[in-house]
């Protein structure tokens, strides 16, 4: 079943994250083309539960984001909107986000400014591992904090969520982990969502987005 729509804006990127699956593609979406795509996939029976604008890092487009954002409002005016970003624009394009009533996601590198955030509701995104643990406690206190714990496992397992780790992080900082570990068990990191690249493509594997297509 398909419950989202994730847009991907553009490939390119102003940071380089370890744990990112972006290479270095170029590519930014065309506006006539985006705004085709969206009416056709409007005329088809999806009822859409989350609509996810992303790069690349989206906020590079400057105004473009802003028309994308109004645009996919008036085609699919009932439908969440929520942007993904690595924290890097100014603290005022990410207040004029939240003023167009969408939700931000925060994906944390060690760069990242958390200062600027003080008044604009985020969700925090991070590799998890059982290195990082301090790290998601400290901000666990003031952000709603996903764990990437299905991706990006490059030199050391993925924390296992279902295991001890998580369990003890639990006991000794009374937080409490939503466990929805769909990559392991479903081996595919993005199967419930249409996505539309920077290309044009409509797809519903993101590996064509791992590979730039």
């Amino acid at each position: 079943m398909i419950n989202g729509l994730r847009i991907i804006t553009n490939y390119t990127c102003n940071k380089r994250c370890s744990f990112c699956y972006q290479k270095s593609y170029e590519g930014v979406i065309n506006q006539y083309k985006l705004i085709d795509n969206l009416l056709r996939i409007s005329m088809q029976d999806h009822k859409f539960k989350h609509i996810t604008i992303m790069g690349g890092e989206c906020t590079l487009l400057g105004e473009d984001l802003f028309y994308f954002i109004s645009a996919i409002k008036i085609i699919f005016p009932d439908v969440p909107i929520s942007i993904t970003s690595n924290g890097s624009a100014d603290w005022t394009v990410y207040k004029r986000i939240i003023n167009m009533n969408c939700s931000i996601t925060i994906s944390y590198n060690n760069e990242l400014d958390l200062i600027k955030f003080c008044d604009i509701p985020i969700r925090i995104n991070l590799y998890g591992s059982t290195d990082n643990m301090g790290i998601v406690a400290k901000l666990a206190k003031h952000y709603p904090v996903t764990i990437c714990e299905d991706i990006r496992c490059i030199d050391k397992p993925p924390l296992d969520i279902h295991g001890i780790e998580c369990e003890e992080f639990e006991r000794v900082n009374n937080y409490t982990f939503k466990r929805k570990n769909v990559y392991y068990v479903k081996h595919n990191y993005d199967q419930d969502n249409i996505i539309i690249t920077p290309t044009g493509l409509i797809t519903t594997d993101f590996q064509d987005v791992v590979n730039g297509k």
